[in-house]
Protein backbone atom coordinates (compact mmCIF):
# COMPACT_ATOMS: atom_id res chain seq x y z
CA UNK A 1 0.00 0.00 0.00
CA UNK A 2 1.41 3.41 -1.34
CA UNK A 3 1.24 5.80 1.55
CA UNK A 4 -0.27 8.52 1.92
CA UNK A 5 2.51 11.02 1.91
CA UNK A 6 3.73 9.99 -1.58
CA UNK A 7 0.64 11.28 -3.10
CA UNK A 8 1.32 14.76 -1.88
CA UNK A 9 4.86 15.02 -3.37
CA UNK A 10 4.56 17.94 -5.38
CA UNK A 11 5.26 17.57 -9.36
CA UNK A 12 7.97 19.38 -9.59
CA UNK A 13 10.05 18.00 -6.81
CA UNK A 14 8.98 14.61 -7.96
CA UNK A 15 10.23 15.65 -12.08
CA UNK A 16 13.37 16.84 -10.21
CA UNK A 17 13.63 13.72 -8.32
CA UNK A 18 13.68 11.61 -11.66
CA UNK A 19 16.40 14.10 -13.32
CA UNK A 20 18.57 13.20 -10.59
CA UNK A 21 17.98 9.89 -10.53
CA UNK A 22 18.77 9.69 -14.53
CA UNK A 23 22.05 11.42 -13.69
CA UNK A 24 23.21 9.64 -11.18
CA UNK A 25 22.15 6.56 -13.01
CA UNK A 26 24.25 7.76 -16.08
CA UNK A 27 27.47 9.16 -13.67
CA UNK A 28 27.57 6.24 -11.70
CA UNK A 29 27.67 3.24 -14.30
CA UNK A 30 31.35 3.13 -13.75
CA UNK A 31 32.47 4.02 -10.51
CA UNK A 32 31.11 2.93 -7.57
CA UNK A 33 29.41 -0.68 -6.86
CA UNK A 34 25.92 -0.86 -7.83
CA UNK A 35 25.74 -3.67 -6.31
CA UNK A 36 21.90 -2.85 -4.75
CA UNK A 37 20.91 -5.95 -2.85
CA UNK A 38 17.41 -7.52 -3.72
CA UNK A 39 14.68 -7.16 -0.90
CA UNK A 40 15.52 -10.52 0.52
CA UNK A 41 19.60 -10.79 -0.27
CA UNK A 42 20.36 -10.90 3.10
CA UNK A 43 18.99 -14.78 2.88
CA UNK A 44 21.59 -15.31 0.34
CA UNK A 45 24.63 -17.53 1.68
CA UNK A 46 27.43 -15.06 1.99
CA UNK A 47 25.53 -11.78 2.76
CA UNK A 48 26.82 -11.55 6.39
CA UNK A 49 30.11 -12.38 5.93
CA UNK A 50 32.34 -10.40 7.25
CA UNK A 51 30.00 -8.61 9.35
CA UNK A 52 31.90 -8.38 12.67
CA UNK A 53 34.03 -6.33 11.19
CA UNK A 54 31.34 -3.95 10.90
CA UNK A 55 33.30 -1.16 8.46
CA UNK A 56 35.42 -3.27 6.60
CA UNK A 57 39.06 -2.81 7.15
CA UNK A 58 38.29 0.60 8.82
CA UNK A 59 36.56 -1.05 12.17
CA UNK A 60 37.94 -0.58 15.47
CA UNK A 61 38.53 -2.85 17.90
CA UNK A 62 37.27 -0.57 21.23
CA UNK A 63 34.34 -1.18 22.26
CA UNK A 64 34.77 0.60 25.72
CA UNK A 65 32.43 3.92 26.24
CA UNK A 66 35.25 5.60 24.49
CA UNK A 67 34.50 3.48 21.02
CA UNK A 68 32.58 6.07 19.06
CA UNK A 69 35.33 8.82 18.96
CA UNK A 70 37.92 6.25 17.39
CA UNK A 71 39.53 6.62 13.90
CA UNK A 72 39.66 4.43 10.79
CA UNK A 73 41.54 1.33 12.09
CA UNK A 74 43.12 1.49 8.27
CA UNK A 75 44.20 5.06 8.89
CA UNK A 76 47.22 6.49 7.27
CA UNK A 77 49.71 7.39 9.24
CA UNK A 78 49.93 11.17 7.36
CA UNK A 79 46.31 12.05 8.24
CA UNK A 80 46.54 11.98 11.93
CA UNK A 81 47.68 15.31 12.44
CA UNK A 82 44.77 16.44 10.36
CA UNK A 83 42.56 14.60 12.55
CA UNK A 84 44.18 15.89 15.74
CA UNK A 85 43.37 19.30 14.20
CA UNK A 86 39.95 18.69 13.60
CA UNK A 87 39.29 17.01 17.20
CA UNK A 88 40.33 20.09 18.92
CA UNK A 89 38.11 22.58 16.72
CA UNK A 90 35.43 20.11 18.10
CA UNK A 91 36.60 20.42 21.26
CA UNK A 92 36.97 23.95 21.30
CA UNK A 93 34.57 26.13 23.70
CA UNK A 94 33.43 29.34 21.93
CA UNK A 95 32.69 32.20 23.61
CA UNK A 96 30.98 35.58 23.01
CA UNK A 97 33.04 38.64 21.59
CA UNK A 98 33.86 41.13 24.54
CA UNK A 99 33.82 38.18 26.76
CA UNK A 100 37.56 37.50 27.67
CA UNK A 101 37.04 33.87 29.39
CA UNK A 102 39.72 31.93 30.80
CA UNK A 103 41.54 29.08 29.04
CA UNK A 104 40.18 26.02 30.86
CA UNK A 105 41.69 22.28 30.90
CA UNK A 106 44.07 23.56 28.36
CA UNK A 107 40.85 23.76 25.71
CA UNK A 108 41.32 26.01 23.00
CA UNK A 109 38.69 28.96 23.46
CA UNK A 110 37.23 31.65 19.80
CA UNK A 111 35.25 34.49 20.17
CA UNK A 112 31.70 34.22 18.15
CA UNK A 113 29.42 32.27 20.11
CA UNK A 114 26.03 33.36 19.79
CA UNK A 115 24.24 35.99 20.41
CA UNK A 116 21.38 32.82 20.81
CA UNK A 117 22.83 29.33 21.27
CA UNK A 118 22.18 26.24 22.86
CA UNK A 119 25.68 25.62 23.54
CA UNK A 120 29.25 26.22 23.46
CA UNK A 121 31.43 23.51 22.16
CA UNK A 122 30.15 20.59 19.82
CA UNK A 123 31.01 17.92 22.74
CA UNK A 124 28.17 19.95 24.32
CA UNK A 125 25.72 17.88 22.33
CA UNK A 126 28.32 15.25 21.32
CA UNK A 127 29.37 13.61 24.32
CA UNK A 128 32.22 11.31 23.69
CA UNK A 129 31.11 11.41 20.42
CA UNK A 130 27.66 9.89 20.97
CA UNK A 131 24.01 10.79 20.80
CA UNK A 132 23.20 13.85 22.98
CA UNK A 133 24.69 15.09 26.47
CA UNK A 134 26.17 13.23 29.12
CA UNK A 135 24.99 12.21 32.59
CA UNK A 136 24.01 15.82 33.47
CA UNK A 137 20.97 15.67 31.33
CA UNK A 138 18.02 15.33 34.20
CA UNK A 139 15.03 17.13 33.00
CA UNK A 140 14.04 16.28 30.25
CA UNK A 141 16.69 13.20 30.64
CA UNK A 142 18.33 13.41 27.30
CA UNK A 143 19.69 16.65 25.17
CA UNK A 144 16.91 18.02 22.67
CA UNK A 145 17.01 20.65 20.31
CA UNK A 146 13.57 21.93 19.16
CA UNK A 147 13.46 22.66 15.20
CA UNK A 148 11.01 25.36 14.41
CA UNK A 149 8.54 25.29 11.13
CA UNK A 150 5.68 27.39 9.77
CA UNK A 151 5.05 25.66 6.81
CA UNK A 152 8.19 25.40 4.76
CA UNK A 153 9.95 28.05 6.46
CA UNK A 154 10.74 28.84 10.18
CA UNK A 155 9.27 31.00 12.77
CA UNK A 156 8.83 34.50 11.04
CA UNK A 157 10.62 35.91 14.45
CA UNK A 158 12.29 32.98 15.78
CA UNK A 159 13.93 31.21 13.17
CA UNK A 160 14.08 27.42 12.45
CA UNK A 161 15.68 26.60 16.26
CA UNK A 162 14.59 27.20 19.17
CA UNK A 163 18.23 28.99 21.04
CA UNK A 164 17.61 28.10 25.19
CA UNK A 165 20.96 30.18 26.17
CA UNK A 166 22.05 33.93 24.91
CA UNK A 167 25.20 35.80 25.49
CA UNK A 168 26.12 39.27 26.74
CA UNK A 169 22.28 39.56 28.82
CA UNK A 170 20.37 39.17 26.11
CA UNK A 171 17.40 37.57 26.18
CA UNK A 172 17.25 33.70 24.89
CA UNK A 173 14.96 32.07 22.91
CA UNK A 174 12.57 30.51 26.04
CA UNK A 175 12.75 27.02 26.94
CA UNK A 176 11.77 23.73 25.68
CA UNK A 177 9.74 21.84 28.45
CA UNK A 178 8.78 18.13 28.43
CA UNK A 179 6.52 15.98 30.59
CA UNK A 180 6.14 12.10 29.43
CA UNK A 181 2.50 10.59 30.12
CA UNK A 182 2.16 7.06 30.64
CA UNK A 183 1.23 4.59 27.70
CA UNK A 184 1.19 0.99 28.10
CA UNK A 185 0.71 -1.54 25.95
CA UNK A 186 -0.18 -4.69 26.21
CA UNK A 187 2.20 -7.45 24.02
CA UNK A 188 0.46 -11.16 22.23
CA UNK A 189 1.19 -12.82 24.70
CA UNK A 190 -0.52 -10.82 27.65
CA UNK A 191 2.64 -8.83 29.07
CA UNK A 192 2.45 -4.83 29.57
CA UNK A 193 5.25 -2.47 28.88
CA UNK A 194 4.70 1.37 29.78
CA UNK A 195 6.41 3.79 27.54
CA UNK A 196 6.11 7.35 27.75
CA UNK A 197 4.78 9.45 24.90
CA UNK A 198 6.46 13.20 25.34
CA UNK A 199 3.93 16.41 26.24
CA UNK A 200 5.93 19.09 24.41
CA UNK A 201 5.96 22.72 25.87
CA UNK A 202 7.38 26.73 24.45
CA UNK A 203 8.09 28.56 27.92
CA UNK A 204 8.69 32.01 28.01
CA UNK A 205 9.04 33.11 24.41
CA UNK A 206 11.11 36.62 25.21
CA UNK A 207 10.67 37.92 21.99
CA UNK A 208 6.88 37.85 21.68
CA UNK A 209 4.57 35.18 20.70
CA UNK A 210 5.50 32.95 18.03
CA UNK A 211 3.60 32.15 15.18
CA UNK A 212 0.59 30.82 16.03
CA UNK A 213 0.82 27.78 13.53
CA UNK A 214 4.26 26.82 14.45
CA UNK A 215 5.53 23.35 14.71
CA UNK A 216 7.63 22.68 17.37
CA UNK A 217 10.02 19.21 16.56
CA UNK A 218 12.78 18.02 19.38
CA UNK A 219 15.35 16.20 18.08
CA UNK A 220 18.14 14.31 19.76
CA UNK A 221 21.89 15.40 18.32
CA UNK A 222 22.86 12.23 16.54
CA UNK A 223 25.77 10.01 16.88
CA UNK A 224 28.82 10.77 14.55
CA UNK A 225 29.42 6.59 14.47
CA UNK A 226 30.74 6.01 11.11
CA UNK A 227 29.84 9.37 9.36
CA UNK A 228 32.46 9.13 6.14
CA UNK A 229 31.38 5.27 5.88
CA UNK A 230 27.78 6.32 4.97
CA UNK A 231 29.23 9.39 3.44
CA UNK A 232 31.06 7.25 0.75
CA UNK A 233 28.12 5.36 -0.33
CA UNK A 234 27.43 5.71 -3.79
CA UNK A 235 24.67 8.16 -4.31
CA UNK A 236 23.64 5.74 -7.05
CA UNK A 237 22.84 2.99 -4.69
CA UNK A 238 20.89 4.89 -2.08
CA UNK A 239 18.57 5.77 -5.53
CA UNK A 240 18.11 2.17 -6.67
CA UNK A 241 16.98 0.94 -3.59
CA UNK A 242 14.29 3.61 -3.51
CA UNK A 243 10.87 1.82 -4.11
CA UNK A 244 8.40 4.99 -3.98
CA UNK A 245 5.29 3.37 -5.41
CA UNK A 246 5.84 -0.07 -3.58
CA UNK A 247 6.30 -1.84 -6.50
CA UNK A 248 7.17 -5.09 -5.00
CA UNK A 249 3.81 -5.10 -2.53
CA UNK A 250 6.42 -5.61 0.93
CA UNK A 251 4.43 -2.58 2.32
CA UNK A 252 7.36 -0.36 2.48
CA UNK A 253 7.88 2.32 0.14
CA UNK A 254 11.50 4.31 1.12
CA UNK A 255 12.39 7.07 -1.00
CA UNK A 256 15.58 9.60 -1.01
CA UNK A 257 15.08 13.47 -0.05
CA UNK A 258 15.81 15.80 -2.11
CA UNK A 259 17.61 18.88 -0.51
CA UNK A 260 19.78 21.76 -1.85
CA UNK A 261 23.45 21.67 -1.34
CA UNK A 262 24.40 25.15 -0.20
CA UNK A 263 27.92 25.15 -2.12
CA UNK A 264 26.18 24.62 -5.29
CA UNK A 265 22.41 25.87 -5.31
CA UNK A 266 21.90 22.18 -7.29
CA UNK A 267 18.97 19.88 -5.77
CA UNK A 268 20.93 17.07 -4.70
CA UNK A 269 20.31 13.42 -2.44
CA UNK A 270 19.82 13.93 1.63
CA UNK A 271 21.33 11.78 3.80
CA UNK A 272 22.33 13.28 6.88
CA UNK A 273 19.99 14.30 9.67
CA UNK A 274 16.74 12.62 11.24
CA UNK A 275 15.07 13.61 7.86
CA UNK A 276 18.06 13.11 5.70
CA UNK A 277 18.16 17.06 5.47
CA UNK A 278 21.46 17.98 4.95
CA UNK A 279 23.50 16.15 1.71
CA UNK A 280 27.08 16.18 3.04
CA UNK A 281 29.15 15.59 6.39
CA UNK A 282 30.19 19.71 5.65
CA UNK A 283 27.06 21.05 5.54
CA UNK A 284 25.51 19.27 8.29
CA UNK A 285 28.35 20.43 10.34
CA UNK A 286 28.63 24.40 9.25
CA UNK A 287 24.48 24.34 9.70
CA UNK A 288 24.62 22.72 13.37
CA UNK A 289 27.15 25.57 13.94
CA UNK A 290 25.00 28.19 12.97
CA UNK A 291 21.72 26.44 14.45
CA UNK A 292 23.07 25.22 17.66
CA UNK A 293 25.99 27.88 18.53
CA UNK A 294 25.37 30.60 16.48
CA UNK A 295 28.56 30.80 14.77
CA UNK A 296 28.68 31.87 10.63
CA UNK A 297 30.73 30.44 8.06
CA UNK A 298 31.58 30.33 4.51
CA UNK A 299 28.60 27.28 3.49
CA UNK A 300 26.11 29.05 6.25
CA UNK A 301 27.13 32.82 6.03
CA UNK A 302 23.67 34.29 7.30
CA UNK A 303 22.94 34.85 10.94
CA UNK A 304 20.77 32.61 13.40
CA UNK A 305 18.99 35.92 14.47
CA UNK A 306 16.23 36.70 12.36
CA UNK A 307 15.22 40.31 10.87
CA UNK A 308 12.39 41.00 13.90
CA UNK A 309 15.02 40.04 16.71
CA UNK A 310 17.12 43.55 16.63
CA UNK A 311 18.59 43.33 19.66
CA UNK A 312 20.22 39.85 18.41
CA UNK A 313 21.19 41.05 14.69
CA UNK A 314 23.03 44.10 16.53
CA UNK A 315 25.47 42.08 19.02
CA UNK A 316 26.10 39.54 15.90
CA UNK A 317 27.84 42.09 13.48
CA UNK A 318 30.92 40.29 13.77
CA UNK A 319 29.05 37.26 12.08
CA UNK A 320 27.39 39.59 9.66
CA UNK A 321 31.44 40.91 8.90
CA UNK A 322 33.15 38.47 8.57
CA UNK A 323 32.29 34.54 9.01
CA UNK A 324 33.49 33.24 12.80
CA UNK A 325 34.35 29.82 11.71
CA UNK A 326 37.39 29.87 9.15
CA UNK A 327 37.07 27.63 5.86
CA UNK A 328 39.90 25.56 7.40
CA UNK A 329 38.50 25.30 10.76
CA UNK A 330 35.65 23.89 9.18
CA UNK A 331 37.46 21.68 7.04
CA UNK A 332 39.16 20.31 9.75
CA UNK A 333 35.75 19.61 11.38
CA UNK A 334 34.39 17.84 8.42
CA UNK A 335 38.06 15.80 8.67
CA UNK A 336 37.55 14.66 11.96
CA UNK A 337 34.31 13.51 11.63
CA UNK A 338 34.80 11.79 8.57
CA UNK A 339 37.36 10.18 9.80
CA UNK A 340 35.39 8.43 12.54
CA UNK A 341 35.17 4.10 12.64
CA UNK A 342 32.55 2.36 13.67
CA UNK A 343 33.27 -0.28 16.38
CA UNK A 344 33.16 -4.32 16.24
CA UNK A 345 30.35 -5.99 16.95
CA UNK A 346 30.38 -7.73 20.21
CA UNK A 347 28.76 -11.39 21.25
CA UNK A 348 28.57 -12.26 17.66
CA UNK A 349 28.54 -15.55 17.79
CA UNK A 350 26.27 -16.24 20.96
CA UNK A 351 23.64 -18.80 19.91
CA UNK A 352 20.68 -15.77 21.17
CA UNK A 353 22.08 -12.90 19.27
CA UNK A 354 22.41 -15.35 15.69
CA UNK A 355 18.67 -16.21 16.45
CA UNK A 356 17.47 -12.88 17.24
CA UNK A 357 19.00 -11.58 13.33
CA UNK A 358 16.81 -14.17 12.02
CA UNK A 359 13.58 -12.74 14.11
CA UNK A 360 14.77 -9.08 13.10
CA UNK A 361 14.73 -10.27 9.35
CA UNK A 362 11.40 -12.47 9.85
CA UNK A 363 9.70 -9.11 11.16
CA UNK A 364 11.11 -7.07 8.31
CA UNK A 365 12.79 -4.97 10.54
CA UNK A 366 15.77 -5.25 7.51
CA UNK A 367 13.54 -4.04 4.80
CA UNK A 368 14.28 -0.48 6.61
CA UNK A 369 17.04 -1.06 8.15
CA UNK A 370 19.67 -2.90 5.09
CA UNK A 371 22.36 -4.69 7.38
CA UNK A 372 25.02 -4.05 4.13
CA UNK A 373 26.34 -1.36 2.30
CA UNK A 374 29.08 -0.38 0.23
CA UNK A 375 31.01 2.30 -0.51
CA UNK A 376 32.03 3.80 -3.61
CA UNK A 377 35.66 3.91 -5.22
CA UNK A 378 35.56 7.74 -6.03
CA UNK A 379 35.64 9.35 -2.46
CA UNK A 380 37.74 11.76 -0.55
CA UNK A 381 39.74 9.48 1.74
CA UNK A 382 41.04 5.93 0.24
CA UNK A 383 40.51 4.27 3.63
CA UNK A 384 36.81 5.00 2.85
CA UNK A 385 36.20 3.51 -0.64
CA UNK A 386 35.10 0.23 -1.52
CA UNK A 387 34.50 -1.15 1.90
CA UNK A 388 31.75 -3.75 3.06
CA UNK A 389 29.97 -2.08 5.86
CA UNK A 390 27.09 -2.90 7.77
CA UNK A 391 25.09 -0.14 9.42
CA UNK A 392 21.45 -1.39 9.02
CA UNK A 393 20.48 1.21 7.40
CA UNK A 394 18.89 2.65 4.14
CA UNK A 395 19.18 6.15 4.92
CA UNK A 396 16.02 6.76 2.88
CA UNK A 397 12.53 8.50 4.20
CA UNK A 398 9.87 6.21 5.47
CA UNK A 399 6.80 7.26 6.42
CA UNK A 400 6.57 6.13 10.36
CA UNK A 401 3.09 6.93 11.42
CA UNK A 402 1.10 9.80 13.09
CA UNK A 403 2.51 8.73 16.46
CA UNK A 404 5.96 9.83 15.51
CA UNK A 405 4.95 12.43 13.08
CA UNK A 406 5.82 15.78 13.95
CA UNK A 407 4.37 18.49 11.60
CA UNK A 408 7.85 19.35 10.11
CA UNK A 409 8.47 19.64 5.75
CA UNK A 410 12.58 19.52 5.21
CA UNK A 411 13.16 19.14 1.79
CA UNK A 412 10.88 16.62 0.46
CA UNK A 413 10.45 14.71 3.81
CA UNK A 414 7.14 15.55 5.50
CA UNK A 415 6.08 15.49 8.92
CA UNK A 416 5.47 11.45 9.01
CA UNK A 417 8.64 10.75 6.89
CA UNK A 418 12.48 10.02 9.27
CA UNK A 419 15.22 8.85 7.39
CA UNK A 420 15.78 5.44 8.67
CA UNK A 421 18.50 5.79 11.60
CA UNK A 422 21.94 3.69 11.10
CA UNK A 423 22.31 1.39 14.50
CA UNK A 424 25.37 0.06 14.46
CA UNK A 425 27.09 1.17 17.99
CA UNK A 426 23.66 1.49 19.55
CA UNK A 427 24.41 -1.07 21.58
CA UNK A 428 27.08 0.91 23.14
CA UNK A 429 25.45 4.34 23.86
CA UNK A 430 24.42 3.24 27.57
CA UNK A 431 28.25 2.73 28.76
CA UNK A 432 28.62 6.20 26.92
CA UNK A 433 25.59 8.05 28.51
CA UNK A 434 24.62 5.67 31.14
CA UNK A 435 21.34 4.98 29.75
CA UNK A 436 19.74 4.44 26.30
CA UNK A 437 17.46 7.18 24.87
CA UNK A 438 16.34 6.01 20.80
CA UNK A 439 13.95 7.31 18.33
CA UNK A 440 14.65 11.02 17.15
CA UNK A 441 12.97 13.05 20.36
CA UNK A 442 14.62 10.27 23.12
CA UNK A 443 11.47 8.97 24.45
CA UNK A 444 12.12 5.10 23.83
CA UNK A 445 13.84 4.16 26.96
CA UNK A 446 14.98 0.66 25.39
CA UNK A 447 14.59 -0.84 22.07
CA UNK A 448 11.51 -2.49 22.91
CA UNK A 449 10.09 0.59 23.31
CA UNK A 450 11.53 1.96 20.30
CA UNK A 451 10.40 -0.84 18.55
CA UNK A 452 6.72 -0.72 19.62
CA UNK A 453 6.64 3.38 18.54
CA UNK A 454 6.82 2.14 15.22
CA UNK A 455 3.84 2.96 12.92
CA UNK A 456 3.24 3.49 8.96
CA UNK A 457 5.04 1.64 6.86
CA UNK A 458 6.79 -0.52 10.00
CA UNK A 459 3.18 -1.22 11.47
CA UNK A 460 3.28 -4.89 10.38
CA UNK A 461 7.16 -4.82 11.75
CA UNK A 462 5.77 -3.35 14.59
CA UNK A 463 2.60 -5.89 15.23
CA UNK A 464 4.70 -9.15 14.04
CA UNK A 465 7.30 -8.25 17.14
CA UNK A 466 4.34 -7.95 19.76
CA UNK A 467 3.28 -11.04 18.65
CA UNK A 468 6.48 -12.92 19.15
CA UNK A 469 6.85 -15.07 22.61
CA UNK A 470 8.68 -13.47 25.36
CA UNK A 471 11.78 -15.53 24.60
CA UNK A 472 12.59 -14.40 21.02
CA UNK A 473 11.20 -10.77 21.52
CA UNK A 474 14.53 -10.78 24.05
CA UNK A 475 16.58 -12.56 21.80
CA UNK A 476 15.73 -9.73 18.93
CA UNK A 477 16.80 -7.28 21.39
CA UNK A 478 19.83 -8.99 22.31
CA UNK A 479 20.36 -8.91 18.34
CA UNK A 480 20.02 -5.21 18.07
CA UNK A 481 22.30 -4.23 21.31
CA UNK A 482 25.12 -6.09 19.82
CA UNK A 483 25.04 -3.86 16.92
Amino acid sequence: MVSPVRRTMPVLAALVASVIVFVAGLVGAGCGSHQVPSARAWSEAGYFAGEAQTAGAATSNDVSRTALGRVLSNLAPERWMDVLDGKRVFERTWRAGGDAGTASQGRDRATGLGPLYNADSCIGCHFLDGRGGSLSEVVPDVRLLARLAVGEAGDPTYGRQLSELATNGLASEGQLVVAYVPRVITLGDGTQLETRRPMYRWAQPAWGPPDPHVQLSPRMPSALVGLGLLEAIDTADLIAAQDPEDRDHDGISGRANVVEDAATGRLVIGRFGWKAGQPNIEQQIATALRDDMGLTSWLRPESACTARQRACRAQDVAGDVAPEVSRRDLERLATYVRLLAAPRRRTLEAPEVRRGRAAFIEAGCASCHTPRQRTGRDVRFPELARQTIFPYSDLLLHDMGDELADGVREGEAAGPEWRTPPLWGLGLLPAIHGRIRLLHDGRARSVEEAVLWHGGEARAARDHYARLPAVTRGELVRFVESL
